[in-house]
Parts: structure tokens; C-alpha cells; sequence
């Protein structure tokens, strides 16, 4: 398992290429299959819409850093296997990240669940993840483009509409939305 430190970490900046030390892991211990795991919140949008930011800012920086790695993993290794995954748990409080998840695990069955999890190459909601195989492609992955969809859908429909709405406007896709109380439920 290697851990990178975020989502820009991936390239060499004088070269623009996957570090050279993840090259030599993945050649040195003959890795065939790779899993991207993001934290949960990647699929939180752009906290700053008051700033003028797109609100799906963020989650297409983490669709583009996801795109970039499996662009250069197939470069070491077009057979690699290529999978992403984020954490998603809601049964044990929905942790954060991995760190969190395997904390969350606090009894031996819950660990052994986890780990039986994680070890299972395999598409789809588990347990504690939503895993994509990406291998093939992104643009045409259809789950993977809805997991994008999901943070573009979470981005279009903010909190339902109530008295406790925020009338705050919001730019999604360069287009700035402001919520309107006489129609309560449209934009």
C-alpha cells in the first residue's frame, strides 16, 4: 500500500510523470492490480460559492486527479487492473477516510469484516466502499460517470426547501443560481 500525501502528489514536477519511486514499487513487487482511495468527502462540493467558485469545483478536481493516475499507471503497466474506491459506511457513523474507517472497525468481527472487504477486487457498493472498476475507461464507465453525476446532482440540489433554506446564490457550472422563496421548490 502506498499512501500520497493528496490528490497532486501523484506527478514529479520537473518531469510531469508518476514518481519514479511508485514506478519502481510497482515494478519491484510486481503489482497487477492498483486501487485509488479517496477519503468520503471526495464527492463534497466547493465550500465557497459566496467567493464566485463553481460549486462542483472540487469533485472535478478529484475526477481529473483519478483520471491523471490511471493514465500514468497504464503507462508503467497497460495490463494493471485499475480500480477506484471511496470510503462509504453509513453503519459505523460514515467515516472520512481509511484511517477513520479502520477505527470505526472497533471489534475483532468488524476488523475482519473490513479487511475481507478491502481484499475483494470487486465493482460496486460494499460494506464499507463504493468501488469502480476503471481499467477500460472513464468516459465511458457508466457507474463511475454516475459516481461523478452523484456530486453534480449533490452540488444541483442543496438542502430541501424549507424555512430554514439558505438563500445563498450559487455558481454551478458558470451559471449563478439564486433560490426563489415565492416558487419554493425550483430555482
Amino acid at each position: 500500500m502506498i499512501g500520497l500525501g493528496g490528490i497532486t502528489t501523484i506527478r514529479e514536477k520537473a518531469t510531469g510523470s508518476l514518481h519514479g519511486d511508485i514506478i519502481n514499487f510497482i515494478h519491484t513487487c510486481q503489482v497487477k492490480q492498483t486501487v485509488i482511495a479517496f477519503d468520503a468527502d471526495c464527492l463534497d462540493i466547493e465550500k465557497n460559492p459566496l467567493q464566485g467558485d463553481d460549486l462542483t469545483k472540487r469533485p472535478r478536481q478529484f475526477f481529473r486527479a483519478i483520471a491523471a493516475l490511471r493514465e500514468e499507471l497504464q503507462k508503467v503497466d497497460p495490463e494493471m487492473i485499475i480500480q477506484f474506491w471511496h470510503t462509504s459506511a453509513p453503519e459505523i457513523g460514515n467515516p472520512k477516510g481509511l484511517d477513520d474507517l479502520i477505527n470505526a472497525a472497533t471489534n475483532a468481527t468488524e476488523f475482519e469484516n473490513l479487511m475481507e472487504d478491502f481484499t475483494e477486487f470487486k465493482s460496486g457498493k460494499t460494506r464499507y466502499f463504493q468501488k469502480f472498476n476503471i481499467t477500460s475507461s472513464l468516459e465511458n464507465y457508466g457507474s463511475f460517470r454516475n459516481w461523478e453525476g452523484e456530486s453534480r446532482r449533490r452540488s444541483i440540489f442543496p438542502p430541501p426547501c424549507g424555512a430554514d433554506r439558505d438563500e445563498t446564490p450559487f455558481n454551478h457550472l458558470g451559471t449563478v443560481y439564486r433560490w426563489d422563496p415565492e416558487k419554493p421548490n425550483s430555482f
